[in-house]
């Protein structure tokens, strides 16, 4: 199925107004529906994608084959395509029905930025507690440390739904500190109410295997052809 990006987004990017530009961006549901979006200035390359690869749309010749037709269209346009942004991203979502049962969590629960500063950061995570409504972080602290947490994101979604992220610092990874976080954290999401979602690269075996270890349901792949305005 071909479907093309809003008009006005479109516009905007080929009128060098962007500094991020998505000509193209394909996805696969877990049921196996197929979905390109595209711009419409890019329709002749989405179609020829589609009749080539669409029994194998993400297999390696695909992916190379649609970034090098979107890099050469968009360069005269002023854009550089980035094929390390348009890595494929595995996307999970809890299940409704019920919330995890956990046991024996070593993760605690960070509030606030005050709490979060209090400790020495291994991870490289920055969570964000600006807003009110924001949600905690969950940490495995180890002395003074933070070497492993799960966070909400700032992505935002019309239905309510929250993402979240694992960072664990090289150091303490397979220890099933990044399960524990994240575990933690979509506990109590789920408590909440709140639907929760996770990404991560389908190269990030370690990252997949917290979202199958945590009970979240594949709902499908994705792949972004990203642009950066070459400024």
């Amino acid at each position: 199925m071909l479907k093309f990006e809003d008009a006005a987004v479109e516009r905007a990017a080929l009128a060098g107004e962007a500094y991020i530009a998505i000509p193209a961006e394909v996805y696969q549901n877990a049921a196996g529906s197929l979905q390109v979006t595209a711009y419409a200035a890019c329709e002749t390359i989405a179609r020829h994608f589609l009749s080539l690869y669409s029994a194998d749309p993400f297999c390696s010749d695909a992916l190379a084959w649609l970034g090098s037709r979107i890099a050469a269209f968009m360069a005269p346009r002023g854009y550089k395509y980035n094929a390390e942004a348009s890595e494929v991203i595995l996307e999970y979502a809890a299940p409704k029905n019920g919330v995890l049962q956990l046991q024996n969590t070593e993760a605690i629960q960070i509030q606030d930025q005050y709490t979060w500063l209090s400790y020495e950061n291994e991870t490289g995570a920055e969570p964000d507690f600006s807003d009110d409504k924001a949600e905690p972080a969950f940490a495995v602290v180890e002395n003074g440390r933070i070497v492993s947490c799960a966070c909400t994101n700032d992505s935002f979604y019309t239905n309510g739904a929250v993402e979240v992220y694992v960072e664990t610092a090289p150091a303490y990874r397979g220890r099933g500190y990044g399960k524990c976080c994240a575990a933690s954290l979509i506990s109590h999401l789920q408590r909440r109410g709140l639907d929760v979602l996770y990404k991560c690269y389908a190269t990030n075996s370690a990252s997949a295997a917290i979202a199958c270890a945590c009970g979240l349901e594949r709902t499908g792949r994705r792949a972004s052809f990203v642009c950066y305005a070459d400024v």
